[in-house]
């Protein structure tokens, strides 16, 4: 193994993102709420971010995630949020499970604020992970988290799943994580930002009311 390759991927950060929504549209429906969890190339935590979001409209799927229309009243709207989020992002390499469902929910929310240039390079844990457990093996979280034998306190809530996600890929992975780690230096993008994009948002943001609808 070279050391330009570990040098490379011991520099690594993950940005592990969940979020929580109105449905399962991204042009119909809304973000509820936000998590990111950063890792360290060995997949332990070091930083958690965690915001509900005010989607502008009654939320109703409540039964699935808890998050009610009094919780997210006084909650910033995603356009008061989107500054920090992509500060939080910014350099790391953008982790989720079934990355497609967040990865459109988040471009779609990027897209009414009129953010078109923002690109969210996204690697599917769900595929990482069909890389070490046998053919056939369900990779969604609650299988993994059963077999990996982690608790997931906080199911349907995007901070919950955001952590327990971090927690059962560092179980799975373990002395393998070099070798995951090849897979995901082929595959990465670290997400990038410019100063000048992030203060024009943080200039937006402060802009906006919240409205629950």
């Amino acid at each position: 193994m070279s050391m330009q390759f570990l040098s490379m991927f011991n520099r690594l950060q993950f940005a592990l993102i969940d979020t929580e929504t109105t449905g399962l549209s991204p042009k119909k429906d809304r973000i509820v709420e936000i998590a990111v969890v950063t890792l360290d190339s060995g997949f332990s935590e070091v930083n958690r971010w965690h915001t509900l979001v005010n989607p502008g409209r009654p939320i109703p799927n409540s039964s699935i995630h808890g998050i009610s229309d009094a919780m997210v009243r006084d909650a910033p709207t995603f356009g008061q949020v989107y500054a920090e989020l992509l500060t939080q992002l910014r350099g790391k390499v953008l982790l989720a499970h079934n990355a497609t469902f967040d990865a459109d929910m988040l471009v779609a929310e990027s897209d009414r604020l009129d953010d078109e240039d923002v690109f969210f390079p996204f690697v599917d844990s769900m595929r990482l992970a069909r890389q070490v457990v046998p053919k056939g093996t369900s990779c969604s979280l609650e299988s993994l988290a059963r077999r990996t034998r982690v608790m997931n306190q906080g199911a349907h809530s995007a901070l919950g799943d955001a952590r327990t996600t971090g927690i059962v890929l560092k179980k799975l992975f373990g002395r393998q994580r070099h070798s995951i780690g090849r897979s995901v230096i082929k595959q990465a993008i670290p997400f990038t930002v410019s100063p000048a994009h992030l203060d024009k948002h943080a200039v937006m943001s402060s802009a906006i009311s919240p409205r629950l609808s």
